[in-house]
């Protein structure tokens, strides 16, 4: 199961998070957790079913170095509903400044999805506990309007070796708002 050092999607693996968002009264934080139920099949690969508390299902697997996560019936951050929705989280084994595109279609209207890997091998201080091995990712997100690529939204991904997402950071980029934190409680990874 710890085939992907930076995202090892275990079982009985247990992740609790804090979310702080755009519209959260008084700063007010939203914990959830993300349960692993057991292996499922698809697209002819063993993914990671995990329960997320009040959002349905998600799947994870890691082949040789890259994480892709799978979510069927879901919502977009615009509030879209999208009956599947696979990205590529991360891809450990590239270096720094590589980059890659995921494209996800809802409601007719496309949105690009587009990585780049900012830094490799540094520490960062997530909710008191510092984390010396981590893999930063920022991922811009931009909406393809009649043919107009409009910027959306953009997000920064921290990943800890052992541990997997400790952080992430999205900001609207209409109103340069920070739209979500989410930082990581505690783990449990056998």
């Amino acid at each position: 199961c710890k085939d992907c050092i930076y995202y090892p999607v275990c079982s009985p693996s247990v992740y609790k998070y804090a979310d702080t968002g755009l519209g959260s009264p008084n700063g007010s934080v939203n914990s959830y957790t993300l349960t692993y139920i057991k292996d499922t099949t698809l697209e002819s690969k063993t993914y990671k079913k995990f329960s997320v508390t009040g959002q349905g299902n998600t799947y994870f697997n890691c082949t040789a170095g890259v994480s892709t996560s799978i979510i069927l019936n879901g919502t977009t951050q615009g509030g879209n509903t999208i009956s599947y929705a696979k990205v590529t989280v991360l891809k450990e084994n590239a270096p720094v400044n590589a980059t890659w595109t995921d494209t996800l279609t809802a409601s007719g209207q496309t949105a690009l999805y587009n990585y780049k890997i900012v830094s490799k091998g540094v520490p960062r201080t997530v909710g008191g506990n510092t984390y010396p091995d981590v893999i930063h990712v920022h991922e811009q997100t931009t909406l393809n309007l009649m043919g107009t690529v409009i910027p959306a939204g953009q997000s920064e991904y921290y990943y800890a070796k052992g541990i997997g997402l400790i952080e992430s950071i999205s900001i609207d980029d209409f109103t340069g708002a920070q739209i979500l934190h989410h930082v990581l409680i505690s783990a449990t990874i056998p």
